[in-house]
């Protein structure tokens, strides 16, 4: 996704005029307009990276619903990004989100002069594809009420973001291999949890 026209090249620029204005909130076409042609990675980074910090409940929830259609998208392989006018419309604090770039912005600075595009064969047509199936699957896991459960799946999500907007294989390399671990722990967890229903009768029949 290369940078042209008024899109910011730099991440913590794209998080400033994202984030730090004034008003009472900002809305999703609002954040969507700033992004401009990174849509996608630009709008993915600035839904999943607050997840990684400790937010109010229900918003990794709400969070979640945007980067599912934006998923969808990528596994489509539409060039442009749409959005239900209901998602564009919504809108989050203002207030929280200066909390969130005020953290966020420090570790993004440091982290971008990092980033440059390589190990390109991870992406093109067919893996950004793969890239949506497993960020469909990351925000379902990130929808889930589960204590914390948006941490591994916020970061697996972060890394991707990046990756596709630097063309960095080496974040989307990251990506996966959280995925893969979001995949272990929450396949662990569902497993286990099933295994306690399944054998509760006989748990309550023995004591």
């Amino acid at each position: 996704m290369p940078n042209h026209g008024n899109t910011p090249r730099h991440l913590t620029t794209l998080l400033a005029r994202c984030l730090i204005q004034p008003g009472e909130s900002i809305s999703v076409a609002e954040l969507l307009a700033v992004c401009g042609d990174r849509a996608i990675g630009g709008l993915l980074l600035l839904l999943a990276a607050p997840n990684i910090l400790p937010l109010p409940p229900g918003s990794a929830s709400v969070m979640s619903i945007p980067i599912m259609f934006m998923a969808i998208q990528l596994v489509l392989g539409r060039q442009t990004l749409w959005l239900p006018r209901r998602v564009l419309d919504h809108r989050f604090d203002r207030a929280q989100s200066h909390v969130v770039a005020a953290r966020l912005l420090p570790w993004l600075a440091k982290l971008e002069r990092l980033l440059k595009p390589r190990l390109s064969w991870l992406l093109g047509v067919v893996q950004d594809r793969l890239i949506g199936i497993a960020c469909f699957g990351l925000a379902v896991f990130m929808f889930l009420p589960i204590p914390l459960g948006n941490l591994l799946p916020a970061m697996a999500l972060t890394a991707f973001a990046l990756g596709l907007m630097e063309r960095d294989g080496v974040l989307i390399l990251l990506g996966w291999l959280l995925t893969t671990i979001c995949v272990v722990v929450f396949a662990t967890v569902f497993g286990s949890l099933w295994l306690f229903v399944r054998n509760l009768p006989m748990l309550i029949m023995g004591a």
